[in-house]
């Protein structure tokens, strides 16, 4: 009896000392999951800041790849070949003989144009490929979440039957 008596109360002990443990691994699983959870909310909060940053600076340079084309497109159209009235026998004016100033329209470097609108266009698919990688990560950073809480939620049911 006494025998029987000492193992019983050698597996209540051992009984115990795995509830303690299983308690300890809850404990942690708990708190790494609050972990987990508290940094995804981060992170998803800076996809957030920088997905809508991302899209106003492409927006600026749409608006601007826009004015930079209505700019070089209107000018490429001035009428060189017009002669006013009061021009002398080699077509100038009083206008014309006078000094340069910044008098009139300014037209750009219509060569150069295509250089400016060329760099607008590849600031733009920067723009495009930076929202599609920004978009990509944060896919694989909530997977990554979902299997982890799945899996400490799972060990967390296991340790508590």
């Amino acid at each position: 009896k006494d025998a029987a008596l000492a193992s019983t109360q050698a597996s209540i002990d051992d009984l115990k000392k795995d509830i303690e443990n299983f308690s300890e691994e809850i404990q942690a699983l708990t708190h790494a999951l609050a972990e987990a959870t508290a940094l995804r909310g981060t992170e998803t909060a800076t996809f957030q800041k920088t997905l809508a940053d991302a899209a106003e600076g492409k927006a600026a340079a749409e608006e601007a790849l826009k004015i930079l084309k209505n700019f070089y497109d209107s000018a490429g159209l001035l009428q060189t070949g017009y002669v006013p009235s009061n021009a002398d026998r080699d077509g100038k004016t009083v206008g014309d003989l006078a000094p340069e100033s910044w008098d009139g329209t300014y037209s750009g470097s219509q060569n150069e144009s295509q250089g400016v609108i060329g760099l607008m266009e590849v600031i733009l698919a920067d723009f495009d490929r930076t929202v599609n990688s920004l978009q990509n990560i944060e896919g694989m950073s909530d997977q990554e979440f979902v299997d982890f809480e799945t899996k400490a939620q799972e060990d967390i049911a296991t340790n508590e039957a």
